[in-house]
């Protein structure tokens, strides 16, 4: 995502070339792009001009926003511990300390953006 919000023309790149571009494979990297295309913060094209593009504007586009989609934040609705029935009225050993760490993290991941990553700021 941090290579397609650094062209400056927003055109649209072939998935092929995003994967060279970024190390990954590209048969993975491509059911991962079609997972932002469905949610609307990539654009996809076919044919001999097509490929992906970002739609979403980078300096509004959270970390957050980047993770939904993948699901990748249902972690943080688990009990580390494993425990189904974990709240703040039955809570594990390590809830409290783990709550904490759970709003620290998901703090830093809806204040940073895309753009922020691209420019290489820290956190």
């Amino acid at each position: 995502m941090a290579f397609l919000a650094r062209q400056a023309d927003n055109r649209f790149i072939g998935a092929n070339e995003i994967a060279k571009e970024v190390g990954a494979p590209a048969n993975y990297l491509g059911k991962t792009l079609q997972i932002y295309v469905r949610s609307g913060i990539l654009q996809a094209r076919r044919g001999k001009a097509g490929g992906l593009r970002l739609v979403a504007d980078p300096e509004e586009l959270s970390l957050w926003e980047l993770l939904e989609p993948l699901q990748e934040l249902k972690v943080l609705d688990t009990c580390p511990l494993g425990n189904e029935d974990c709240s703040n009225d039955r809570a594990c050993g390590i809830h409290t300390r783990w709550s904490a760490i759970k709003s620290l993290y998901t703090d830093m991941l809806r204040s940073t953006t895309l753009e922020s990553i691209g420019r290489g700021e820290l956190i």
